[in-house]
């Protein structure tokens, strides 16, 4: 869906694509592509919008390889922070590491998710990327949630995983439920 309908605007921020492998790419690709996917059921009843910011590179070309052109998302070479300029105050970066919860979602908001695909984990790069541009930085409300030993890796969630979370809340409005 296009933002005027959607019920929730998520944008995959795509610009650590450069300093990410080919494999990191590709897994990455995977992973929006399922979101994509997940999307388009017709038992989902949450109408998102997507957007592919810093789409270029090694990302774009592991996106494209995977149909990217073909899905209904606004693509866009430009950092998002570029794309938004306009709309600045609605951007909200998405931080497994950031101290403020998600509490519900914000008509209007453009949810950021960091395109990082990192096995080992590092912490604190997509709250540091918010603090850098001086954009609220939050975390889905997992740790009060899931059970701390049914949390595997902790509070970290791969990018389809949080979206797909995202869209779940978005239709049942109910962190329980759609964790």
């Amino acid at each position: 869906g296009f933002e005027g309908q959607a019920d929730i605007a998520i944008v995959f921020d795509l610009s650590f694509g450069d300093s990410s492998t080919d494999k990191q790419c590709r897994s990455l690709a995977k992973q929006i592509e399922n979101v994509w996917s997940y999307a388009r059921d017709p038992s989902t009843t949450c109408a998102p919008c997507f957007y592919l910011t810093s789409f270029q590179g090694n990302a774009a070309e592991a996106l494209r390889r995977r149909g990217a052109e073909g899905w209904q998302t606004h693509r866009h070479e430009e950092h998002f922070t570029e794309v938004f300029r306009e709309r600045r105050a609605d951007l909200v970066y998405l931080s497994p590491d950031a101290e403020e919860v998600l509490e519900e979602l914000r008509p209007g908001a453009l949810y950021v998710i960091g395109g990082i695909v990192d096995k080992t984990v590092q912490p604190g790069v997509s709250r540091d990327v918010a603090s850098t541009l001086a954009i609220p930085c939050l975390r889905l409300p997992i740790k009060e949630h899931i059970p701390r030993k049914s949390q595997g890796r902790g509070h970290v969630l791969n990018v389809n995983t949080v979206a797909h979370v995202l869209m779940r809340f978005s239709e049942m409005g109910e962190w329980g439920a759609a964790i």
